[in-house]
């Protein structure tokens, strides 16, 4: 048994033109799922009436209910689940291998039907590595209207002032399951952190290393049989002086007596130890020193790289690849990476962790360093042509520079040269 339905561009028509496509859902398959108890949901694909290619997918529950059950049981209408505010903050930190020799670099960023926000530029980057520890937010109701809505697109750009602005590559990031995970947790979600974590613990597991959660779960455990060896040491003392006719001054001595010897045999053996080990823990402690010197010195370099801005990525941030779609000649272009962050919080939780737009203040949660590599003011002239232009630049025109001075002097050495020579020649013969 087979029924037919047609997805259709705006309203009915009265004939076959304008459907999408069409499917034809087996009643059969979804008679056998109601017996096995499955939910009876399928995916069906779309098809044009002159093409076997997919024009899309429906989602569709039929469901096969005898006229005594429906008596029994009132039909169920399905209703939007209620929206919720989140708020969606975005900071892009750097980029990196940008394949342009100099450029004034910004990112543009989109989500669903917000308007588009941008960082601020970056003027005359030279070296393909940009800073802009940039902060962007954008509101939204969840759950969105369709899962094309969840995607966030990120757009690398070189700002031109003489004509318009060039896009040097663009990505896109599937927030789909992630807006689901928050709007069904009700909780604060950080996209990398958490892959990261579970990339983190997958490494873990393959090569048998203990994570956080093992080690919490361990300590918990061995809580747990302390206080069961302690409850039941408890009981059996009381099972002990409940039996009748038995001594129990004799069986505390005599246990006592045991105990003692018991413990002087591992104090002799630990002093034995301990003076084999002697030798070996002075020279182990200096290399611990030393160890700990080390660590602590590489995390001051590691703080100071993060306090004037040139530290490494936290867990929160990743590389996204940035490429570009020659449709002209069918390839696909790699055009660096941008560094991001993207966190998914409630509306009460982003009011409790407030952060500011860019860089203004609150400047928190977390705290965007300073940028580096920006173009500063100077009264070094060479320094301002090589920052403005490029070095490359900057030697040809200092280069030319220098020839047009040779030739300005040159033509005016050579006019008034006749004349010098002929007042040299006079104060000649005065002299003689």
């Amino acid at each position: 048994v087979h029924q037919e339905w047609q997805t259709l561009d705006g309203p009915p028509p009265t004939d076959n033109l304008g459907g999408l496509g069409a499917t034809a859902p087996d009643f059969d398959e979804t008679k056998r799922r109601r017996r096995n108890k499955l939910k009876p949901v399928e995916v069906r694909s779309l098809y044009g009436p002159s093409s076997s290619v997919v024009q899309g997918q429906v989602q569709l529950w039929v469901e096969i209910r005898p006229h005594a059950e429906l008596r029994r049981e009132a039909p169920v209408f399905l209703e939007r689940p209620p929206t919720r505010a989140f708020e969606v903050r975005i900071i892009c930190w750097k980029s990196k291998a940008i394949p342009l020799r100099m450029g004034d670099y910004y990112a543009k960023f989109k989500i669903s039907k917000a308007r588009p926000q941008s960082t601020d530029v970056h003027w005359r980057c030279q070296t393909g590595r940009a800073s802009w520890n940039w902060r962007v937010k954008f509101p939204v109701d969840l759950p969105l209207d369709s899962p094309e809505e969840c995607r966030l697109d990120v757009e690398l750009w070189d700002q031109d002032v003489l004509k318009w602005n060039d896009r040097i590559g663009a990505a896109t990031i599937d927030l789909y399951r992630w807006f689901l995970k928050a709007y069904r947790e009700n909780r604060a979600i950080n996209v990398f952190k958490e892959v990261n974590d579970a990339l983190r613990r997958l490494r873990a597991d393959a090569e048998g290393l203990a994570t956080e959660d093992d080690l919490l779960d361990e300590e918990d455990g061995e809580d747990e049989e302390d206080e069961e060896d302690d409850e039941a040491g408890l009981l059996l003392e009381d099972e002990d002086r409940k039996k009748g006719g038995v001594d129990l001054e004799d069986e505390t001595t005599t246990e006592a007596t045991e105990t003692k010897g018991k413990r002087g045999k591992k104090r002799r053996r630990k002093a034995k130890d301990d003076d084999s080990d002697s030798s070996s823990s002075s020279d182990s402690s200096s290399s611990v020193v030393e160890e700990d010197a080390n660590e602590d010195a590489a995390y001051l370099v590691k703080q100071i790289k993060d306090l004037v801005g040139l530290g490494d990525l936290d867990e929160t941030a990743r590389w996204v690849k940035m490429t570009h779609h020659d449709h002209g000649r069918g390839r696909i272009y790699d055009r660096g990476s941008v560094a991001i962050t993207v966190e998914i919080l409630p509306k009460d939780v982003a009011d409790v962790r407030p952060a500011g737009y860019g860089i203004s203040s609150p400047n928190q949660n977390p705290v965007l360093p300073p940028r580096t590599g920006r173009l500063s003011l100077s009264l070094n002239p060479f320094y301002l042509l090589s920052a403005l232009c490029g070095p490359e630049v900057a030697v040809a025109i200092f280069l030319c520079g220098c020839c047009a001075l040779f030739l300005f002097v040159w033509f005016y050495v050579g006019v008034y040269y006749e004349s010098f020579y002929n007042e040299y020649q006079m104060f000649a013969s005065l002299v003689r």
